[in-house]
């Protein structure tokens, strides 16, 4: 039997039936017992089991509160870095207005008794030389007028013509004696064809194939790939002097870059990797430091203008950030292609990259300026691949699309803040094949671009109302044909597998 009075000792609680009648105890069987405490766990489960279910039940209801709580902060967000995008937009558009009208009132005041100057030259019929000369002085000041000031500085101009007009009553045309021909002289300068003339005597015979040719800033050096080998050359007037061969590569070169603010360049290769080059001591070139990262033959290199951005483009379908700190090391991947990357193109504010690749697409890739990320902001499908695009200003960047004869060109639209193909234009091509390399260049201070497409390259005038312009197309009957072009657009150089040579070309007016 068992005691179950509150106030029995536990040792005293269990007793046989003799020992209770004696002690007069209250008792009960410990078979009564153990079915009292079996009820009484079944109803302590019965219990926690409704704890439990109302405790789930509270928990999933702070949950949809707590997510309801996190999309309106998250929509709040979004909405106040969209007002601070925008309000960022507005002050850089202030900004842009205000140094555009200092600009503008600094250009003015300075040009204007040249320009006066000037009409006074052609009414004085000076000799056309000396007019272009000064043409070309203020053409390189009127490049850097917007429009809007270049339409007050136009009246300028108008009201100059008119006054000359009325004092020597003739109009402004130049008779060149050569050919007896009228050069117009207009608001943008004079229209001069330009052409790039062919230095035969400095061309050097090569055999082996030179996928990528770069100049220094100031084109006295030249590197261009022999194979799997890198010459340096000393440039000067169109004559190259080789001094140096770098073999550190162990298989094609297919892309270099020089750097403009250090005396370096970089390199790209089918053995997948980049080399980062420097001049030391007795002018030697050396590997600063390679960097390691795609898996795929390094198709195209790019820097910002702070050269501390190197992006790359690879055939492993990727594109690589990489930023210079103590060294260079890989910030951020792209891997938005499907397949392998071919061009890349920076704006001129540094903020926006666009890329080609064989998977009939063009991405444009945003910074953002929150947290200095690069992602893809718009995603463009297009009818046939290309291996080359470029940045001609911030709102418009041109496209070569494989094997076409038209070049395409694309527009930056205000209002659904997308680039939408705005035309197309007209380009000799001839045969094209295997024509990936030689990227498209656009030479600012000349308002030309650069365009090899098949077996001729393209060499395309842009004029001030977002015309093009073709001034020079160069058949170099093959399409196995690589080259680049001086930053100041002064010299050309080419090889090509029909005159295994690398060719110098210099610009000239005509």
């Amino acid at each position: 039997m068992i005691d179950l009075n509150e106030v029995q000792q536990s040792p005293n609680r269990l007793n046989c039936c003799k020992c209770i009648q004696l002690n007069n105890i209250q008792y009960t069987s410990i078979q009564d017992f153990q079915v009292q405490w079996i009820n009484y766990q079944k109803k302590k489960q019965k219990c926690y089991r409704h704890f439990e279910e109302n405790i789930q039940t509270r928990t999933k209801k702070l949950e949809n509160i707590i997510f309801d709580i996190q999309a309106q902060i998250t929509k709040q967000i979004i909405k106040i870095k969209n007002e601070i995008n925008e309000a960022f937009a507005h002050l850089q558009t202030v900004l842009l207005k205000t140094q555009e009208e200092i600009q503008y009132e600094n250009l003015l005041f300075k040009n204007y008794e040249q320009i006066l100057e000037m009409a006074d030259d052609i009414s004085n019929q000076k000799s056309f030389k000396q007019i272009e000369s000064n043409l070309n002085i203020y053409q390189i000041n009127w490049n850097l007028l917007t429009s809007s000031s270049q339409q007050k500085l136009e009246e300028i101009l108008n009201n100059s013509q008119v006054i000359l007009t009325n004092n020597k009553n003739e109009k402004y045309s130049i008779m060149q004696n050569e050919n007896n021909q009228i050069t117009s002289l207009k608001i943008d300068g004079f229209i001069q064809p330009i052409n790039y003339q062919l230095l035969q005597e400095y061309s050097i015979k090569q055999v082996e194939s030179c996928n990528a040719i770069a100049f220094n800033k100031d084109c006295s050096i030249v590197v261009a790939a022999q194979d799997k080998d890198i010459n340096i050359f000393e440039f000067s007037q169109g004559l190259m002097k080789k001094i140096q061969t770098l073999s550190e590569h162990r298989n094609k070169i297919y892309t270099l870059t020089f750097m403009k603010k250090s005396n370096e360049f970089i390199s790209g290769s089918c053995d997948v990797q980049i080399r980062v080059w420097t001049n030391k001591q007795n002018h030697l070139w050396i590997c600063q430091q390679i960097l390691d990262g795609h898996c795929g033959y390094i198709t195209c290199l790019i820097l910002n203008n702070n050269e501390n951005l190197i992006i790359s483009g690879s055939e492993d379908k990727k594109i690589k950030f990489w930023i210079k700190q103590i060294k260079w090391e890989c910030q951020q991947t792209i891997t938005d292609h499907s397949k392998d990357v071919y061009g890349l193109s920076l704006n001129n504010q540094q903020n926006q990259l666009i890329s080609c690749s064989y998977d009939n697409t063009i991405l444009v890739i945003g910074k953002s300026w929150w947290n200095k990320k690069w992602s893809v902001i718009q995603k463009i499908n297009v009818e046939k691949y290309g291996h080359r695009l470029c940045f001609i200003n911030d709102n418009l960047f041109t496209f070569q699309p494989y094997a076409q004869d038209c070049m395409h060109i694309y527009e930056f639209n205000n209002q659904n803040k997308q680039f939408i193909k705005k035309k197309t234009f007209q380009v000799k091509c001839g045969t094209d094949y295997n024509s990936q390399l030689f990227p498209q260049q656009f030479i600012k201070s000349k308002n030309l671009l650069i365009n090899k497409i098949g077996q001729f390259i393209n060499l395309i005038k842009f004029k001030e109302d977002e015309e093009f312009l073709i001034e020079q197309s160069i058949d170099f009957e093959t399409n196995c044909l690589f080259g680049s072009i001086s930053d100041n657009g002064d010299y050309l150089i080419t090889w090509d597998k029909k005159s295994e040579e690398i060719q110098i070309r210099k610009y000239t007016e005509q």
